[in-house]
C-alpha cells in the first residue's frame, strides 16, 4: 500500500502522533473535570454507595454534574469506560472556552453544549465503528476460507456471491447478538491485548523481513520495539488468563445449584481465546527469531542474495 519505501516513516511515524495526540486530549479533558463530578461518572451505579462518603470527602469543587445531565439531556451518572468523561471534558473546554468571548450569550452557550457533547461522542462512535468495520471484513474472509475447505470449495471463493454473501450475513449476526444481548464486555477486555498483539507481530515479521533481505544492522529499529511491546502485550495477557482462571475455578467449587452458568461460559471463552492469542502471536515471534539467528550466523541466505543468483 505504499508507493515507496521512504514513505513509510512519514505515514507510520506521523499515525502514531496523531494517536499520540488523541491520548493527550483525551487525558487533558479529563483533568479540566472536577474531581467529584469525574468519580461520578466513573464509578459503577452498583458500587456508588460502597464509595460515596469517600468521594465527598475528596473535595475538588463544586459537582456540575446536575447541570450537565440537564444541558446534555442524559443520564451521566455511572458511565464507565472513559467515553462520556472525555466527551463531558471536551464540552466543557469548549464552553469556557468560547465564555471568555460570548460571556454575555450564556443562554445561547448552554443550547449548545449539548452540540459539542454530542460530537465528542460521534468522534468516538467512529473510531469504534472503523474496528467494527475491519473486524467484520476480516472475519468474512476467514470465515469463508474455513467454509471453503470444511463444507464447499465454492464457499471459499470471494468473487462468488452467495458465499460472499452468507459469510457476511453470518459475521452481522454475530456481531447483532453480542450488542443486543449486551456481551460486549465478554470480548472487550481483550481488545487492548489483541491490538497490541498485532503490533508484535507486525514487527516481528519486518524484522524477519530484514534478515531476509541481508539489512541485519537494522534489526535493533524493529527488535527492540518488538521486545517491549511483547513483554508488555505477553504479560498483560498472562494476567488477564490468571483471572479468568481463578474466576472459572471459583464457580466450578460451588456448589451446583450456585454455579454461575454465564459466568462459567464468559471465563471459558475469554481464556481460551487468551490462550489462542498468546500461542498464535508467540510462533510467529519465535520463527521470526529462528530465521533471523540464521541470517546472522550465515546458515540462510539473504532472500535478495537468492534472486541474483537465480
Amino acid at each position: 500500500m505504499v508507493k515507496r519505501e521512504s514513505d513509510a516513516r512519514t505515514i507510520g511515524y506521523g499515525a502514531m502522533l496523531m494517536e499520540g495526540l488523541v491520548g493527550v486530549v483525551a487525558l487533558i479533558a479529563a483533568s479540566t473535570l472536577p474531581v467529584r463530578d469525574y468519580y461520578a461518572m466513573n464509578t459503577a451505579l452498583a458500587d456508588a454507595p460502597k464509595y460515596e462518603q469517600r468521594i465527598l470527602q475528596i473535595g475538588g469543587g463544586i459537582e456540575h454534574l446536575g447541570s450537565w445531565e440537564q444541558r446534555t439531556q442524559e443520564n451521566l451518572r455511572g458511565r464507565t469506560g472513559g467515553a462520556v468523561t472525555l466527551a463531558v471534558g471536551m464540552a466543557n473546554i469548549f464552553d469556557q472556552a468560547a465564555g471568555r468571548f460570548f460571556a454575555r450569550s450564556r443562554s445561547t452557550l448552554d443550547a449548545v453544549w449539548k452540540y459539542w457533547y454530542h460530537f465528542a461522542i460521534m468522534f468516538e462512535a467512529l473510531f469504534i465503528l472503523t474496528t467494527i468495520d475491519a473486524g467484520t471484513r476480516i472475519g468474512r474472509f476467514l470465515l469463508q476460507e474455513a467454509m471453503g475447505k470444511a463444507i464447499h470449495p465454492k464457499l471459499g471463493r470471494t468473487d462468488w456471491w452467495p458465499g460472499a454473501l452468507l459469510s457476511t450475513a453470518l459475521i452481522v449476526l454475530g456481531w447483532a447478538y453480542f450488542i443486543n444481548a449486551n456481551e460486549m464486555r465478554m470480548i472487550w477486555p481483550m481488545f487492548g491485548i489483541a491490538n497490541q498483539m498485532l503490533a508484535v507481530i507486525a514487527l516481528a515479521v519486518l524484522s524477519a523481513y530484514l534478515a531476509n533481505e541481508g539489512r541485519t544492522k537494522y534489526l535493533a529499529v524493529t527488535v527492540l520495539p518488538m521486545i517491549f511491546v511483547a513483554t508488555t502485550t505477553f504479560t498483560a495477557g498472562a494476567e488477564m488468563l490468571s483471572i479468568q482462571i481463578n474466576g472459572l475455578s471459583t464457580q466450578l467449587h460451588n456448589a451446583p445449584g450456585t454455579r454461575n452458568g454465564a459466568a462459567i461460559l464468559q471465563a471459558s471463552v475469554l481464556g481460551g481465546l487468551i490462550i489462542a492469542m498468546l500461542i498464535c502471536g508467540s510462533i510467529v515471534v519465535l520463527a521470526s527469531a529462528a530465521r533471523i539467528w540464521k541470517a546472522m550466523n550465515g546458515t540462510a541466505r539473504p532472500v535478495a542474495a537468492m534472486v541474483t543468483a537465480e
